[in-house]
């Protein structure tokens, strides 16, 4: 595990730098499209344009910080990635898998069955339906 570990974030720590000059270029483009759009609208009250372009200014730079957070977080994510054998684990990830599955395709009769029923308002039929929902009981 810490040789898989230790080749991978390095190797993830190198993907950083370029993503954040694209974020870097974006909000550039971004800052200058809208300064050319709020000199289009507003040039001929300059008063109001400042006004509208430092609005737009610190909602772009909210949203750079906002999405530089959420960048960090995926970063911090992949680089936290740990392969495990933890029994608890495991165990808690195959009753998941097994509930998932109880819905999957071979469930198909049972889910329409109760569909219909709680359709067609049928208290006895609703009550063992829910009574025998997984326990693989046919009527």
């Amino acid at each position: 595990m810490e040789c898989f570990r230790s080749l991978l974030v390095p190797q993830l720590a190198k993907l950083k730098d370029p993503i954040y000059s694209v974020l870097d270029e974006i909000y550039q483009e971004l800052v200058e499209l809208a300064g050319s759009l709020n000199n289009k609208v507003f040039q001929r009250f300059p008063d109001l344009l400042n006004i509208v372009t430092e609005i737009t200014n610190n909602k772009l730079s909210d949203l750079k910080k906002q999405t530089e957070d959420i960048l960090d977080t995926l970063i911090e994510g992949e680089m936290s990635t740990v392969f495990t054998n933890d029994s608890a684990y495991l165990s808690a990830r195959d009753e998941l898998i097994t509930v998932m599955n109880w819905f999957s395709l071979e469930n198909n009769e049972r889910i329409r069955r109760w569909g219909e029923t709680v359709y067609q308002g049928d208290q006895g039929e609703i009550e063992w339906v829910f009574q025998n929902c997984g326990s693989g009981d046919e009527r």
